[in-house]
C-alpha cells in the first residue's frame, strides 16, 4: 500500500506592530488569491494562529522532526526550514554558514526532498536539468486532473506532491545531496 502523505497549512500567530516584515511581500500575501497573492487575513493570524512556542513544543513531540522514516517535501524550501529550525532551538541565532546551518537542519529534518532544484522528474520530463515543477505537473497533466483554475488558485502545494509521487513511481530515485533532487541522504 502507499505510504500516506499530508499537507500542512498552519496560521502562526502575527502581529504587523511587532513582528518584523517586508512590507511588499506583506502587501502580496494580502491580495486575494484569485489576483495572484495569498489570501491571508493577517487579523485572524494575531487574533487566532498558533504561537511559535505552542507549535515547537507539538512538532518536538510528533515524531514528524528527528525521524528518518519522515520525508520533508517542498519547493525552495530553505527559508522555510530556517524558520522551523530556528523554533525548534528555542529562537536561538542560526548557523553562519550554509554547511552548519545543513548540518542543524538534518539533524530536526534528515529526509528533505526540494522539487525546485529536481533534476528530472519522470521520463516523460526527458530528464533535462533544472525542470521547474509547473513544466513536470504540465508534462504528467496534473494541473488538467486537478482542472486548471482550481489547481491554479487553491492547491500549487498539492500539484507539488502529485509530482513527488510520480516522480518516485516513475523511478526517479535520489540518495544524495549530489544528486540535486535529495538534500540528506
Amino acid at each position: 500500500s502507499a505510504t500516506p502523505g499530508c499537507v500542512w497549512k498552519i496560521n502562526f500567530h502575527f502581529d504587523v506592530r511587532r513582528d518584523m516584515y517586508c512590507p511588499e511581500a506583506l502587501d502580496r500575501l494580502r491580495l486575494p488569491l484569485t489576483r495572484g497573492g495569498g489570501g491571508i487575513d493577517f487579523k485572524e493570524h494575531f487574533r487566532r494562529g498558533v504561537s511559535v512556542e505552542t507549535f515547537s513544543e507539538l512538532i518536538t513531540g510528533s515524531g514528524l522532526v528527528m525521524s528518518p522514516e519522515v520525508t520533508w517535501i517542498t519547493v525552495g524550501g530553505a527559508f522555510l526550514f530556517a524558520g522551523l529550525v530556528k523554533m525548534l532551538t528555542g529562537c536561538r541565532e542560526l548557523p553562519t554558514t550554509e554547511e552548519e546551518f545543513s548540518e542543524t537542519c538534518y539533524e530536526y529534518f534528515p529526509h528533505i526532498w526540494d522539487m525546485r532544484v529536481c533534476r528530472g522528474c519522470s521520463p516523460k520530463c526527458g530528464m533535462s536539468p533544472r525542470i521547474p515543477l509547473h513544466a513536470c505537473a504540465s508534462e504528467m497533466a496534473i494541473l488538467e486532473a486537478c482542472g486548471s483554475s482550481s489547481a491554479r488558485v487553491t492547491s500549487p502545494t498539492l500539484a507539488m506532491l502529485e509530482v513527488f509521487f510520480r516522480y518516485v513511481r516513475f523511478g526517479g530515485r535520489a540518495t544524495s545531496a549530489v544528486d540535486d533532487c535529495s538534500v540528506s541522504s
